[in-house]
């Protein structure tokens, strides 16, 4: 009985009711009428699984490739068809075909021999890449010959939601990816040049994603502080389907110094010395960080939060070429542990005699 033969009053619908076999053959199908059901598809078929279509009322062979063509009809369109390549296609085939569509389509390309407007190409180009990331996965490619477009598009439904295991691509950049920097204070003084090793993840040519190693130089420049960034744009990673890769920054971080401390443009350092060298004078021997000895001669009476300043002997002002900071030393006065009563009269009548 053909569907022009039902009558008015009850209405039915066709179902192809689906169930496994055996590897190899993983359907077997058959016709029959039903009443109306609620369930329009079931998306991940098992045993017993119920199709719900008005397609024929005739015996079919559900196969897995037309079971793919029976999703295409509801919306979607031929993985198969897109890459131009048939459903027996080889990986290499279907490397070639990505590969020259993806070029024949990429947005960025000059598009004189194709009259389309570069929305048009990005929507070609979007096609062919979504179609040969699921045929170039042996899964995706599994599940999308068997079920069609239905299941995978609600594996990444499923995904946003955080239930799924297919990544979802994504059409914008990420961000930036930073990475400390650690100089030596010497290095910060004088300047150097440093060769760093980075991995980074990349798709190549078909959109897989890749690590490739690159060696990156900088040059310190004298007077560079903590903070200071330098940014290598498009060498951080790059998502699959991002337009374009993250940018690298390099953040200086500065290590400690067993001597000097930095503030600012200025170096600052300590030095301890004894009562009687506060009292009456001492030189000073300094090694600066760029190797030189410094000689610096105390004369004033080094009295509580004394500070000597020698000018243009700190860290270079960078913005400033030529220019430099102070250097600030702090004294660290060491006191006798005890005296003796001769020694303490004769501290008494020398002190008693000076000027406030």
């Amino acid at each position: 009985m053909g569907r022009e033969e039902l009558g008015e009053k009850e209405s039915y619908h066709w179902q192809i009711r689906c169930y496994w076999t055996r590897p190899y053959n993983p359907f077997r199908s058959h016709v029959q009428r039903v009443k109306p059901n609620p369930l329009l598809f079931s998306p991940n078929p098992t045993k017993n699984t119920t199709f719900l279509h008005p397609i024929t009322t005739q015996k079919a062979n559900f196969s897995a490739h037309n079971s793919a063509e029976f999703w295409t009809e509801m919306g979607a369109g031929d993985y198969y068809k897109i890459l131009k390549v048939n459903r027996n296609a080889t990986d290499e085939e279907l490397k070639r075909a990505y590969k020259r569509l993806a070029m024949k389509w990429h947005p960025d390309k000059n598009h004189q021999h194709h009259p389309v407007t570069k929305e048009e190409a990005e929507a070609k180009f979007k096609q062919v890449s979504e179609a040969y990331d699921v045929l170039s996965d042996p899964k995706k490619r599994q599940i999308y010959d068997f079920y069609g477009h239905y299941p995978l598009n609600s594996m990444k439904v499923n995904e946003e939601n955080g239930d799924g295991d297919v990544r979802v691509p994504k059409s914008e950049k990420v961000g930036v990816v930073e990475s400390k920097l650690v100089c030596t204070l010497e290095e910060l003084f004088k300047g150097c040049r440093k060769k760093l090793k980075i991995s980074r993840t990349v798709p190549d040519e078909f959109g897989k994603l890749k690590t490739v190693e690159e060696v990156l130089k900088i040059d310190i420049k004298p007077g560079w502080k903590k903070g200071t960034k330098i940014t290598f744009p498009g060498k951080g990673n790059q998502e699959a389907g991002a337009s374009a890769p993250d940018d690298l920054i390099f953040v200086v971080d500065e290590k400690p110094h067993a001597l000097f401390k930095r503030n600012g443009n200025d170096l600052v350092v300590t030095h301890k010395i004894l009562l009687v060298e506060a009292l009456v004078g001492k030189t000073l021997n300094l090694t600066t960080l760029d190797g030189r000895e410094l000689t610096v001669q105390v004369t004033d009476i080094v009295r509580p939060k004394f500070v000597l300043v020698v000018p243009n002997e700190g860290m270079p002002i960078s913005k400033e070429p030529g220019k430099k900071g102070n250097l600030r030393i702090k004294f660290d006065v060491m006191f006798p542990s005890r005296l003796t009563t001769p020694q303490k009269h004769e501290l008494k009548r020398i002190l008693s005699n000076t000027d406030d």
